[in-house]
C-alpha cells in the first residue's frame, strides 16, 4: 500500500509504501543498525498524559481476588467479558460451559462473534453470586454487565445518586479514571533538521507519487438476488466544477485507477470537499449499496484506541495516499462501479472507490492483516474522515 510520509516540515512531503516494504523484504536491512535511527528526542518531546474522568456507571467486582470495574450497560442484553477476565478465571481453573459461538451486534452496526460461555464466582462487597457471561475477545472493558445479570439478581439502578441496589443494599457506583492525552511536546528545530536528514537518507526511495496496489487484498461486490443494473443520470455541474471532474479523469486514467466501461450500471459523480481545500472525486453509489450485501467486518472503537495510547511515549502517524485506491477490484465487481462524466462518456473503477458500504471494512480487513496481532499492542489503524491512517 502507498502511504503519505509525512515530513517534519510542514512544507516538505513524500509518499510512502507499506505493500512494498511487505513485498519486498529486501529493501529493509537484516539489522536495525544498517539504518541509524537519530535519537533527536529527549524526555521533552515525550507524550504527557493527564487523569480524564469516565462518566458511565461502573461496578467494582472481586473475581477470584482481582477488582474488575465492570461497566453497567443497560443497553446490553447479555453479559460479556474481555480477555482479561478470562486470564484470570483461567488461572482458577474454570471451563467454559459450552464453546458455542454466537452472533453480536455493536452498537455501532457492525457484528461479531462471542466464544463460549463461563459461569463463576464474583464478589459486590460482601456479597457472593454467580456470574454467567459471555467472552467477546474484541471487547474494549473489561467486563460489561448486562440486563440478564441485573435482572437475575433484582438489581435496581438510582441514576442521580449512581447506585444500585443488591439484596436490600445500596452501593456506589464507580467512575472509571483513564489516563488520557494531555497534550505533545514537538521537536525542536534541530530535531526536526535531523529527522529529515534521516528521511532523506534512508526513506525517501520508497516513495513515490501514484497510489500503489496490494496483492493483500481484493474487493468483491456482492449483489443481492434478484438485484438488477441501476443507471442514473449524472448531477448537471458548473464549468468551474466541470473542470475539475476532468481533471481528476485524466489523473486517474493516467494512474489507472478507471477504464472506459461498457456497464449496464451508471452512477453520478460527486465532489466532497477536503478540509485542505482541494477536493476527493467520489460517486454516488446508494442505489448501488442498496442492491448489495453489507460487509459486517468490525471497525475499531475509539474508546479502544484512546485506552491503547495511554502507555505511549512517542506517537507518529502513516497517512495512506488514496488508500482506498490501492485495493484492487474482482473483474466481476468492476461493472457495477461505473460512474458517467458529462461529454465523454462511460467509465468504471480497476480499484476499490470511495463511497461503497462495505468499502471501510475491506479496508480494515486490509490493515488488520498487514499489522497482524504481533502488532496490536504498537500500531493500529483508524479511522478519520475514512480508514486511511495507521
Amino acid at each position: 500500500m502507498q502511504g503519505v510520509g509525512k515530513r517534519a516540515s510542514p512544507v516538505r512531503e513524500n509518499q510512502g509504501s507499506l505493500q512494498n516494504l511487505a513485498e519486498n523484504p529486501e529493501i529493509v536491512p537484516e539489522s536495525a543498525t544498517e539504518i541509524p535511527v537519530p535519537e533527536m528526542f529527549p524526555e521533552s518531546a515525550v507524550l504527557q498524559t493527564k487523569q480524564m474522568r469516565d462518566h458511565r456507571l461502573f461496578l467494582k467486582v472481586n473475581i477470584f481476588q482481582q477488582v474488575i470495574l465492570a461497566l453497567i450497560d443497560t443497553g446490553a442484553a447479555r453479559t460479556y467479558m474481555g480477555t482479561k477476565v478470562l486470564k484470570i478465571i483461567k488461572r482458577n481453573k474454570i471451563l467454559p460451559v459450552h464453546s458455542n459461538s454466537s452472533s453480536v451486534q455493536l452498537a455501532e452496526g457492525s457484528v461479531v462473534q462471542t466464544l463460549g460461555l463461563y459461569q463463576f464466582p464474583i464478589c459486590i462487597q460482601q456479597h457472593e453470586v454467580q456470574l454467567e457471561c459471555q467472552l467477546l475477545p474484541s471487547l474494549t472493558s473489561d467486563l460489561i454487565i448486562g440486563l440478564d445479570f441485573l435482572e437475575l439478581h433484582l438489581i435496581s439502578l438510582n441514576l442521580g445518586r449512581r447506585t444500585l441496589v443488591l439484596r436490600s443494599e445500596e452501593i456506589q457506583l464507580e467512575s472509571n479514571i483513564q489516563t488520557g492525552l494531555a497534550g505533545i511536546h514537538g521537536p525542536t528545530e534541530s530535531q526536526l533538521e535531523k529527522l529529515n536528514q534521516f528521511i532523506d537518507k534512508h526513506l525517501i526511495k520508497q516513495f513515490r507519487n501514484s497510489p500503489g496496489i496490494t496483492h493483500t487484498i481484493e474487493h468483491t461486490i456482492t449483489l443481492k438476488p434478484g438485484a438488477e443494473p441501476k443507471k442514473q443520470r449524472y448531477y448537471p455541474r458548473n464549468p468551474a466544477i466541470q473542470g475539475i471532474i476532468n481533471q481528476e479523469v485524466d489523473q486517474m486514467l493516467a494512474d489507472g485507477v478507471i477504464e472506459p466501461s461498457n456497464s449496464p450500471w451508471s452512477s453520478p459523480i460527486v465532489l466532497v470537499k477536503k478540509p485542505s481545500g482541494k477536493y476527493r472525486f467520489c460517486v454516488d453509489y446508494r442505489q448501488v449499496n442498496e442492491a448489495t450485501v453489507k460487509d459486517s467486518y468490525p471497525l475499531p472503537f475509539i474508546e479502544g484506541i484512546l485506552s491503547r495510547l495511554r502507555e505511549a511515549r512517542y506517537i507518529s502517524t502513516l497517512d495512506l495516499k488514496s488508500g482506498y485506491w490501492q485495493v484492487p477490484l474482482s473483474e466481476t465487481s468492476k461493472p457495477i462501479t461505473a460512474f458517467t462524466v458529462p461529454g465523454r462518456g462511460l467509465f468504471q473503477f480497476t480499484v476499490l472507490p470511495f463511497g461503497l458500504h462495505s468499502a471501510p471494512a475491506t479496508f480494515q480487513r486490509l490493515l488488520d492483516n498487514i499489522l497482524g496481532p504481533e502488532m496490536d499492542h504498537k500500531a493500529f489503524a483508524y479511522k478519520k474522515f475514512y480508514v486511511d491512517s495507521v
